[in-house]
């Protein structure tokens, strides 16, 4: 297989004392450890941001079980909140495995 030929350039602005840190760091090729670097961020941060949404809605199903749940406690439960309650833990479950995968 061809390799992708790297048309695409970037110049950034560094000091002499972090210059040198990254070549340290990069132990020879700087191109490629200032991709690696640059790419890994990238990942990190979305996956950051779909945690960040994963967490919004469960807390928010998280509300809603608990308002079923203090109406049944007080007596005054809808016929279809037992279902309600059944939904919003498959819901969840379903987020919990997404953020296995």
């Amino acid at each position: 297989m061809k390799k992708e030929r790297k048309t695409r350039h970037i110049d950034i602005r560094l000091t002499e004392k972090d210059f040198a840190i990254l070549k340290q760091q990069a132990d020879g090729n700087l191109s490629a450890f200032c991709r690696k670097l640059l790419l890994q961020n990238a990942v990190h941060q979305k996956e950051e941001r779909n945690l960040n949404e994963l967490v919004y809605q469960i807390r928010k199903i998280g509300i809603n079980i608990n308002q079923v749940t203090a109406r049944m406690n007080a007596g005054i439960s809808f016929l279809d909140d037992g279902e309600v309650l059944k939904n919003e833990l498959q819901k969840v479950y379903r987020l919990l495995k997404e953020l296995e995968d």
